[in-house]
């Protein structure tokens, strides 16, 4: 499954979003520092921080090697070999 870079940045901030809202929710609803609006403004903040998500994948399908040694389930003659990868790589 290839690595779509919007996709894993929504991911991503679903995540930082669902994070801000659990670790800060309690601060809210007390009413101590907070403004009402609280909520948009973390997910300003989870949109800033998901950015990294785009470079993880830029950087992955850019820079990143798959280890020697991957199984692979080779079609064909001794000479005229063709072959699906049957276990998942290591990326290093």
């Amino acid at each position: 499954m290839p690595l779509v870079a919007p996709e894993m940045k929504a991911k991503f901030q679903s995540r930082i979003h669902a994070g801000l809202t659990r670790v800060f929710g309690s601060d809210v609803s007390a009413g101590q520092g907070y403004p009402p609006i609280a909520d948009p403004f973390w997910a300003k903040l989870a949109d800033a921080i998901s950015d990294i998500a785009m470079d993880v994948v830029d950087e992955i399908q850019q820079n990143a090697q798959v280890v020697p040694g991957q199984q692979v389930l080779t079609n064909g003659s001794p000479t005229t070999h063709t072959g699906n990868t049957i276990s998942p790589g290591k990326i290093i």
